[in-house]
């Protein structure tokens, strides 16, 4: 599917900067990766943002893909298992076959902050405000930050059910139930993201 990063160049001094500054360079190190890769003009850029790269991706909804992904491992013969490690090079001597695994992958996500020897202090939780509503995009879209915070962006996906967006941040701050209310409402006017004169909500 068509997918659209904008770039905003004030954005590039605040967190969100951080987070996507690679993604919005107009010479990106992913240019020779993804399929119909180009530079998008002036005129097919969102009002307030000063550049932009569309390419193809694909966008995964996991509660569907991961079930499915381990029906095709377990019909392939895929062995799984639950243990608790406290080490990562324990995770070679758990192999089903009582022998030790020739190759270990790490996919502890934030727990490879506390797993020993990774223990890796750059590993930083993000959560974000989602809202699904009903309508079809046209694209997948993305943009370099909002005006709300500088560590908030928009971002846009196509899903089976509708289009799904969400709002990210990097607030490691517990987050109360009113602040979460202010998010949604501020959510709601970044709806044109990609879409200008379109309407958000179908009813």
């Amino acid at each position: 599917m068509g997918t659209a990063v904008y770039n905003r160049s004030k954005d590039a001094k605040a967190a969100t900067g951080d987070w996507l500054g690679e993604l919005v360079k107009p010479d990106p190190w992913y240019k020779d990766v993804v399929p119909d890769f180009r530079n998008l003009t002036k005129d097919e850029l969102p009002p307030g943002h000063e550049t932009g790269n569309t390419f193809t991706s694909v966008c995964i909804n996991t509660a569907i893909y991961l079930p499915w992904l381990t029906s095709e491992c377990l019909k392939a013969g895929v062995v799984f298992q639950r243990q608790i490690l406290n080490h990562i090079s324990d995770a070679a001597n758990v192999h089903h076959s009582g022998k030790k695994a020739d190759v270990v992958v790490n996919c502890t996500g934030l727990s490879a902050g506390k797993l020993g020897g990774v223990m890796d202090e750059k590993i930083t939780p993000a959560r974000g405000q989602t809202v699904l509503v009903r309508n079809e995009a046209d694209v997948m879209a993305s943009n370099s930050g909002t005006d709300d915070g500088d560590d908030e962006v928009c971002y846009i996906m196509q899903r089976a059910a509708g289009k799904f967006l969400k709002n990210r941040n990097r607030q490691s701050k517990p987050l109360k139930q009113a602040r979460w209310r202010d998010a949604f409402r501020r959510f709601l006017p970044k709806r044109q993201l990609g879409f200008p004169g379109r309407p958000y909500l179908s009813e």
